[in-house]
């Protein structure tokens, strides 16, 4: 009867021991289940930190497109101002024109404008265009303004060309360049005698005389300009025969008198005034 008695209770015990083990093994179980599921759920700081990322990328594409821009206009603007210097004799000048001969061979017609600046060595940095002569060598520096772009699908008509009046007075046309700068290069002063006979004269001012080529010549006459002999001062009038003594103006301006030699009223013809 004890044994039957002891064995009975050992297996309620057993049994519920087993319930136990059951029960806590069940509440181990779930919490772990449950923290699975809020993993996979939605994370909102992740959807915020994507949008702050793609935000950051455009912003730096932005940036990027914005600086080769300001490059690409900063090129054109260089290509735009890039300077050129000619070098020749000028042959021919207008308020809006200025054509010469390049030295290299060639010619070429520059755009003059209110900003061009002429320098010349006598007169300095504010000289003018009607102060440019022809037949002095100038230095010019001048700028190729950027072309218009031109419309590829644009339709071009092909005319007859104009008939030419050649009795009309050509139009001088201004080249591709526009003179930023036109500066004149002196040369040496040529010292010259020119010998004629006065037809008009203005004492301290100029004198006009007619060479034995029958061409007008006109020098300046300043305080300093020697009239020799000094006994023929009064002889210096219109009709009398002298050789004026000048430096050529390198800049091609008016030729200035240093001195003038009168010859005497019975020379000879042929016979020249000896030089001072």
């Amino acid at each position: 009867m004890k044994k039957i008695f002891a064995i009975a209770s050992f297996i309620i015990i057993f049994t519920m021991a087993f319930s136990t083990a059951q029960v806590f093994a069940a509440t181990d179980a779930a919490p772990k289940e449950d923290v699975i599921l809020d993993r996979s759920g939605p994370n909102p700081k992740a959807g915020e930190q994507v949008d702050r990322k793609a935000t950051q990328m455009a912003a730096k594409e932005t940036q990027a497109e914005v600086r080769a821009t300001e490059k690409a206009e900063r090129m054109e603007a260089k290509l735009a101002g890039k300077k050129y210097h000619f070098r020749g004799e000028v042959t021919e000048v207008t308020e809006t024109t200025l054509s010469v001969a390049l030295k290299g061979g060639g010619d070429e017609v520059f755009t003059l404008t209110d900003a061009t600046v002429f320098k010349i060595p006598t007169l300095g940095q504010g000289a003018t265009w009607e102060e440019l002569n022809v037949g002095v060598q100038v230095m010019v520096t001048a700028v190729n303004p950027a072309e218009e772009p031109v419309d590829t699908n644009a339709t071009v008509t092909v005319t007859e060309a104009p008939t030419v009046d050649p009795s009309a007075t050509p139009v001088v046309v201004a080249g591709d360049y526009t003179a930023v700068k036109v500066q004149v290069i002196p040369g040496k002063p040529e010292k010259i005698h020119r010998v004629g006979v006065v037809t008009e004269y203005v004492a301290g001012e100029k004198i006009i005389i007619e060479g034995k080529d029958g061409e007008l010549y006109e020098f300046e006459l300043s305080e300093t300009t020697k009239i020799l002999p000094e006994e023929r001062v009064d002889s210096l009038v219109v009709g009398a025969k002298v050789t004026i003594i000048s430096r050529r103006d390198p800049t091609g301006g008016l030729l200035a008198a240093q001195g003038i030699v009168v010859h005497p009223e019975d020379e000879e013809e042929g016979e020249e005034a000896p030089t001072p």
